[in-house]
């Protein structure tokens, strides 16, 4: 029963992103606004919202792997470093553990410093990673944010409210 809704949920946020996507896109163009390509990647990639930031950050931290960032949709920015840092780190501290199996006191030729690097090079990618997770979200919120902006510049009419009376005024959204 709850797969289902979650696949629903799942699809219908997904269309309601690309939808936005599109838009933002289509604004872009209507008002003659070029977009670098990096900037045309950020809309694709969309910015995170306040779950995904916090569920990101959270798989982010644990287990890691880039799963955060493929979550806050920064995968392909700076998610597949940690995917394949950490990776690499694993394999050769696993590496190392292969060869210490099977190793008895009089014959001693494990390779610690295997292990060493491996956990080390994890451990590296891991605390780098877990700042960018939560520090690089909000960062990349803020980016996205100045570029809608940007493209969704409108005028608007708004009332103004004093206390010596009403009044209408011009207000500029930017």
């Amino acid at each position: 029963m709850i797969r289902p809704f979650f696949l629903c949920a799942c699809l219908f946020l997904t269309h309601a992103r690309a939808a936005e996507e599109l838009d933002l896109l289509a604004k872009a163009k209507d008002q003659g606004i070029e977009l670098t390509e990096e900037e045309r990647l950020m809309i694709k990639s969309r910015a995170p919202t306040k779950e995904t930031y916090i569920i990101g950050g959270i798989i982010g931290t644990y287990p890691g792997f880039g799963l955060g960032h493929a979550i806050q949709g920064r995968w392909r920015d700076r998610g597949w470093i940690y995917t394949l840092g950490e990776t690499a780190g694993v394999l050769v501290a696993g590496a190392g553990l292969i060869n210490c199996f099977g190793d008895t006191a009089e014959n001693d030729d494990c390779d610690r410093s295997a292990i060493k690097v491996g956990m080390g090079t994890y451990i590296g990618f891991k605390l780098v990673e877990i700042y960018d997770v939560w520090v690089g979200g909000a960062r990349h919120r803020e980016r996205y944010d100045r570029l809608r902006g940007r493209i969704e510049k409108t005028s608007s009419w708004s009332p103004l409210l004093k206390s010596q009376g009403g009044g209408l005024a011009f207000a500029w959204r930017w």
